[in-house]
């Protein structure tokens, strides 16, 4: 997967009637962050679940 399409697959690009929109770079930050604590909250939760069956 190329840049771009990472951008647009993770919401930081997106397309408008064949333009290209781009978040703001603090805005994209935040949204980047927010998913990446979002995944990180996923693994946490299946780490604990993983543990409490030992």
């Amino acid at each position: 997967m190329d840049a771009l399409h990472r951008l647009m697959h993770d919401g930081i690009v997106t397309e408008n009637n064949g333009r290209l929109i781009a978040m703001r770079p603090i805005e994209g930050c935040a949204h980047i962050g927010a998913k990446w604590n979002a995944h990180l909250d996923m693994a946490d939760a299946i780490h604990d679940t993983q543990a409490e069956n030992v």
